[in-house]
């Protein structure tokens, strides 16, 4: 039964040996996942600090390449505005000078024609020539009324003749229509060339506005440029940040593991502990109760010494004496032992107890227990604590 006990305690405490180097081992791998973990944790925060850094700096290139983007495109909308104004100008422009050629054509044909009917109304000429000089006379020379009178009535029989020739009408009618169309030449060549000078004046401003606008877009390409250099940079910080937490995630997952395999050994060692806790007992149960009989075998020994009238040491006196199964009245019969006891003395030695060595008397006497007597009251759980009673004894 004790072998039994002893190859199962054997086996226990090497099972729990192993638990608790698991154990151990469990602990260590958690401390450096832990550690790599804060260490990840770290890495991590700080390119999340450096991404949010850098991401700062991307919106604020970017709200400056929005801002000269935005006027980019208000100052192509003014370019844009002047040159629908500068088409409408030169299609006003081109409208006028349209009319102008025409109206020249119209009058180089009525001026042709003039000139073929001058050729074709000498008579007319000479009667028109004629009249001129009468009325020039009747304004510059002194007559009296008769002659005056003679001269008028001359002037308006030559009119009378004069427009009863059909080509003269004709001509008269030229010349009004020629006089006409130079008045009109004139006022369209005056307004194409107030178009023209309009359209001039414009094209300065949209050169003006050109030359910003490609300076804005080249402000806001730099801005750009300068966005996605920071992004670039962002995505490289983002991939490592998600590397770390990534691994950081895959090491919390791992201690998890762990914990929950250190309370699986922290449970197994308990049950351990608890069935070597039972094989003590019994271990304590057996060594009392071979205390016990120890006890039992050695008093029933020295009372059948003293029942033989052998001699006893004081010790042996005295452990029969505390355990009742003699008394004074028998020792004082034997007077061979008598002149050995000494009642007031309680000075017995451990020695005299078989099968106790000398470690094992040292540690009974560090605990208080100097005699035979002191054994004999001690609290056998007391006892057994103190020292292990071997099989021998």
């Amino acid at each position: 039964m004790e072998t039994e006990l002893k190859e199962t305690k054997e086996e226990l405490l090497q099972e729990l040996k192993k638990c608790e180097v698991a154990l151990k081992l469990n602990r260590k791998m958690q401390k450096q996942y832990d550690r790599a973990i804060s260490e990840l944790k770290e890495e991590r925060d700080a390119k999340n600090d450096e991404f949010q850094g850098l991401l700062d700096k991307a919106r604020e290139e970017k709200v400056l390449r929005d801002s000269y983007n935005r006027e980019f495109q208000q100052l192509k909308e003014k370019k844009d505005k002047i040159h629908e104004e500068i088409a409408e100008l030169k299609a006003q422009r081109d409208s006028k000078w349209i009319l102008y050629k025409e109206f020249k054509n119209e009058f180089h044909n009525l001026l042709t024609e003039k000139r073929e009917l001058k050729k074709d109304s000498v008579e007319s000429n000479k009667i028109i020539s004629e009249i001129l000089k009468l009325d020039w006379k009747i304004q510059t020379t002194s007559m009296d009324l008769d002659q005056e009178k003679k001269l008028v009535e001359r002037i308006e029989r030559l009119n009378s003749k004069i427009n009863k020739n059909t080509k003269y009408k004709k001509l008269k009618m030229i010349n009004l229509e020629l006089n006409e169309l130079i008045r009109n030449l004139d006022e369209f060549r005056e307004s194409a060339n107030h178009y023209h000078q309009l359209i001039t004046e414009l094209y300065p401003k949209t050169e003006d506005l050109q030359e910003r606008m490609n300076d804005v877009y080249k402000l806001a390409d730099v801005h750009h440029e300068k966005m996605k250099k920071y992004y670039d940079e962002i995505d490289e910080i983002k991939a490592v940040a998600d590397e770390c937490h990534d691994k950081m995630v895959e090491k919390i997952k791992a201690v998890r593991l762990l914990r929950k395999g250190y309370d699986s050994k922290e449970k197994e060692i308990e049950i351990l502990k608890h069935k070597l806790g039972k094989i003590k007992f019994r271990e304590r149960q057996i060594r009392k109760n071979k205390y016990l009989r120890f006890k039992e075998d050695k008093a029933q020994e020295l009372l059948e010494r003293h029942r033989a009238n052998e001699q006893l040491t004081f010790d042996e006196i005295g452990y029969l004496l505390n355990r009742g199964l003699i008394s004074i009245d028998e020792i004082d019969k034997n007077d061979s032992n008598k002149n050995e006891i000494e009642l007031n003395d309680s000075k017995y030695k451990l020695t005299n107890i078989k099968g106790l060595g000398v470690r094992d008397e040292k540690v009974l006497v560090e605990n208080g227990i100097n005699t035979i007597n002191d054994l004999s009251d001690c609290d056998i759980e007391k006892l057994i604590e103190i020292i292990p009673f071997k099989s021998s004894i």
